[in-house]
Formats: structure tokens, sequence, C-alpha cells
């Protein structure tokens, strides 16, 4: 059933503008209008309204600007949510759905909070030395990425609340019997993290701060660093993927402008490099950090 195309959505009047300047503007601006948009609604729920009832389960993966919509709060004609008609599945490909996995019987946990990221170089590299990564897995992105994302130096704030956040969730599971690593101060590494893949890791916490940042020129980044004023100076669809991420133990290096030393990561984890990761045993991450839902 065909939903709508890029014109019809593009075109959509939210407030005062159409849908896709409201979208480029900045949807946290504009996100009482958007999720109040019942013409929306319609595009993306009206041609398949007749073929499903309320509780049922509904698998979807959305494409594009989509991404940045939580179509699973989108109103009817009568107010109601689609999450409340409806048990809806958000998956990254469709394919999930004919994918045989097995159970992860080993209850596993890894979370992070409390991350250091102003950390001398020598003190990381003691740290990560227990790491022996692929060698594909280090540096797939990053050695000269800083730099490029941000296009010049700002500096990430400490986080205290997720200090207490990473201790009071490995406590609680760690109650609930699972085996838990808590990593926190200078231990919170990209290594650290690059390390779990292919691991029986079932379940990944992560806070910290996180970035994502669009393709106009220059971006205002909300994730607390201390330069709010952010240049973006590569938007092509090649760089996408280096757009958006999390910082790890020691980013400032990077992110002011100093390179990492050989051989080691520079604590900005982008999105592409957790492309390259296996985390197919993980039944639960969450990223508990600005922008990640975007």
């Amino acid at each position: 059933v065909m939903l709508f195309d890029n014109k019809q959505l593009d075109s959509i009047q939210v407030g005062r503008t159409v849908f896709a300047e409201a979208i480029k503007e900045d949807i946290a601006y504009n996100k009482d209008l958007i999720y109040s948009c019942e013409e929306l609604t319609g595009l993306i729920w009206g041609n398949i309204k007749e073929y499903i009832q309320p509780g049922d389960n509904i698998y979807f993966a959305p494409t594009g600007v989509l991404h940045q919509l939580a179509i699973e709060y989108l109103p009817d004609e009568e107010g109601q949510l689609m999450c409340e008609l409806f048990n809806l599945h958000r998956l990254s490909s469709t394919r999930q759905l004919v994918i045989n996995k097995t159970k992860n019987e080993e209850q596993k946990a890894v979370v992070y909070g409390g991350i250091q990221y102003q950390v001398a170089p020598e003190a990381l590299a003691d740290v990560n030395r227990s790491y022996h990564l692929r060698r594909d897995l280090v540096l797939t992105a990053s050695r000269e990425n800083a730099g490029s994302i941000f296009g010049k130096s700002v500096s990430a704030s400490y986080l205290p609340a997720t200090k207490d956040e990473a201790i009071d969730i490995d406590k609680k599971l760690s109650g609930a019997k699972w085996k838990t690593n808590l990593y926190m101060d200078k231990y919170g590494t990209e290594e650290s993290l690059k390390a779990l893949s292919g691991s029986h890791t079932g379940l990944l916490h992560i806070a910290t701060h996180g970035f994502f940042l669009g393709t106009n020129n220059t971006e205002t980044n909300n994730n607390n660093t201390n330069t709010r004023e952010v240049q973006q100076t590569d938007n092509t669809d090649s760089k996408s993927l280096n757009r958006s991420g999390l910082l790890m133990s020691g980013a400032n290096n990077a992110l002011l402008g100093n390179l990492p030393p050989e051989g080691a990561d520079d604590g900005i984890l982008t999105a592409k490099e957790i492309s390259y990761l296996d985390f197919r045993n993980m039944e639960l991450v969450v990223l508990s950090a600005c922008q990640t839902g975007l």
C-alpha cells in the first residue's frame, strides 16, 4: 500500500511554515506543531487504516526524514496517540522480522556514566592496553574526524548526574542477578565499548554527551558543551554517519584539536564507527544522551 511521496510530506502545512522547513529549522522548536498535525497523521496512517485494528502489532522501519520523527506519538482525529491504539515496534530494517535470534540466556550488562572527558593521553593509553581490538575497529573514522565534524575547538563538560545514574542502574541490575561491568571516570573509553563487539552482552546503557549535526553549514549543538556553536564543514552523504555520535573518555583532547597517539582512538565514537561493530547479541541498548533521538 503506497503511503505518500516526499513532495506530499514536504508540503504539509505546520503552523506558519511547511513541513520541509519546520524540520530543517529545528524539530525541537516545532515539535508541538508537528505532533499535533492531523495532516501528517493522515499521510502516514491514513492509507493503511482500513487494514489495521486497535491492539494490532505493527512493525515499521522508518526512512529518510522519518528517522527524526516519533510517528508513534502522532494523534488520530480524536486526539488518541497511535502508540495507545497499537503495539508499535520500530525496527532498523524489516529484515529483522525474518532473522532467527537465539535468546541470550546469560544476563550480562555494561553500564557507562560519570565519564571524564578531560584525561591525559598517557592515562588513556594505560587504560586501553588491556583491549586487544582488531585493527579495523580502531580509527575507522575518527583520527582526522574531530576537526572536520565540529569545525573549531569545543570542550565537553563533566556530567555529575550520569555517575549517580550509572551507579544506581548497576546496583539494580546486580540485585536482579545480572553480571555487570561499570565503566566510569577515565575508564569509559571508546576502546572499551568497541571491545564489546561480538560479545554476549545483553544490555548496554550509555550516559554521556551525544551530538547530531544537520546538513546546514552552521548548527547549534545542544549537548551541553562549553562552546555551543559548531561549524559543519562537510555535508556529503558519504560523511553523514560521522556527524552523529557519542563522547567517551578523553574526548576533549580531540575536541580541542589534538590528535590521539598513533594506534589509539580519539574518544569521539561516531555512528560510522558503531556501524562496524557486532552487537547482534544485545537485546537492549539505552542511549541516555542529548540528541540521540535525532
